[in-house]
């Protein structure tokens, strides 16, 4: 189903005063006959199981989810449950450095942040420790690309953002991670605001 099915039919089922469901894919282990997952809704085919279930809690007013495949890997089980626990949402991280004192932290997103990106409010305090941060892997800037600002911009070094979009490279900007594509519809789901968690993938 498209978006706007799956609101109508809810809708529908709300009015009845009935239970909203919806299914989303497994990762390990897919049903056949055409083994690609079996979603509710198309958009959520290529996504990570976890970030279909936080789409369907958040956008589309599901109260159950159902796994419609044959089997689903420990680590997508132990992120729903997780959310489910404290409505946190937690964006898995390959990090491109060892030492990220960003990870597994209890983060928000600033409330002045722009639509095309996530600013992390407490990066500023690490940014006020006096620490030098040197200008390194100061890549291209993809969507879903964790990074943190460099000695080159002056007093915003060390302050750390999520990219919504593309961005080309900035020699004052360093690719310190990157969320899988799997998980980009979780950027979807985040607010000015909101509390979020920085797992590591690596």
């Amino acid at each position: 189903l498209s978006d706007h099915q799956l609101m109508h039919l809810n809708q529908l089922i709300s009015e009845a005063g009935g239970q909203k469901a919806a299914f989303l894919t497994g990762d390990e282990v897919f049903r056949g006959p055409v083994f690609e997952g079996l979603p509710t809704l198309e958009k959520h085919r290529q996504a990570a199981p976890y970030a279909q279930f936080v789409d369907l809690i958040n956008n589309h007013q599901v109260d159950i989810g159902f796994i419609g495949d044959v089997l689903v890997s420990d680590l997508q089980l132990n992120l729903i449950k997780s959310y489910i626990d404290d409505d946190i949402i937690k964006l898995p991280v390959v990090w491109k450095t060892g030492d990220v004192d960003l990870c597994d932290k209890t983060l928000t997103v600033r409330v002045d942040s722009p639509d095309d990106l996530f600013r992390i409010k407490e990066s500023r305090a690490y940014a006020k420790q006096g620490a030098v941060i040197e200008p390194y892997n100061t890549s291209e800037r993809l969507k879903g690309t964790v990074t943190m600002d460099n000695k080159l911009y002056k007093r915003y070094s060390g302050e750390a953002q999520i990219l919504k979009q593309n961005y080309p490279s900035d020699e004052r900007v360093n690719v310190i991670g990157r969320i899988p594509e799997a998980y980009h519809l979780l950027l979807d789901n985040l607010q000015n605001g909101d509390h979020l968690q920085l797992i590591s993938l690596s």
